[in-house]
């Protein structure tokens, strides 16, 4: 099963996250012909300022500031939507995309409505089976003890000693998080399917 790969999506820059997005979408034409999927009820929205909790300011010991998110009122233009999303990391995306659905990696792309029943049947198997979720575990990883020690500074009588390069940890990926992926794309396939939607990310 091919997906459907698309080139556009109606999304602001502003909108943007690092990582990857899936969500039930809607498909629609232009008149020039251009074809759009949407995030289904994809919206703006004024919300309480989730920074300074709808104070308007901030504070930094005794002094009070401006909130820099809502620029002091209290409110903020944040994007919902209609129906389940998932948020995740391009790692876990690429992940989600080839393990979990089987499909070939692309980094923005639709699954039509007619395709969802077969990878909602795939999905149900991961669920239900340790096993197949265990080719998506990955081990947390840090590189410290691979760092060695040099001087990272030597001036004067002074002399900094430290490990090389950068840090780098790298979280894994558990068995919990594995099936949390697994239930929420279910929840947005039932979403897509029961609303003739077709499944995206981006």
């Amino acid at each position: 099963m091919d997906a459907n790969h698309i080139n556009t999506f109606t999304m602001k820059l502003k909108d943007l996250n690092e990582g990857m997005e899936f969500h039930p979408s809607v498909v629609s034409t232009d008149e020039k012909g251009q074809t759009w999927v949407t995030p289904a009820g994809m919206r703006q929205e004024e919300t309480e300022c989730w920074v300074c909790d709808g104070t308007g300011k901030e504070t930094y010991g005794e002094e009070s500031y401006p909130c820099g998110y809502c620029k002091g009122t209290g409110k903020a233009s944040e994007t919902v939507y209609d129906g389940p999303q998932l948020q995740v990391s391009n790692a876990n995306g690429h992940a989600i995309i080839t393990d979990m659905l089987g499909l070939p990696f692309d980094y923005a792309g639709s699954l039509e409505n007619k395709d969802l029943p077969a990878l909602r049947q795939k999905l149900i198997k991961m669920i239900n089976s340790e096993k197949q979720r265990s080719s998506m575990h990955k081990p947390l990883h840090d590189n410290n003890k691979e760092r060695t020690m040099a001087i990272l500074r030597s001036k004067g009588n002074v002399t900094d000693i430290g490990k090389q390069g950068a840090r780098v940890v790298d979280m894994g990926r558990s068995d919990t998080q594995v099936l949390r992926y697994a239930n929420t794309m279910l929840q947005i396939i039932d979403y897509a399917m029961k609303n003739n939607l077709v499944v995206s990310w981006g």
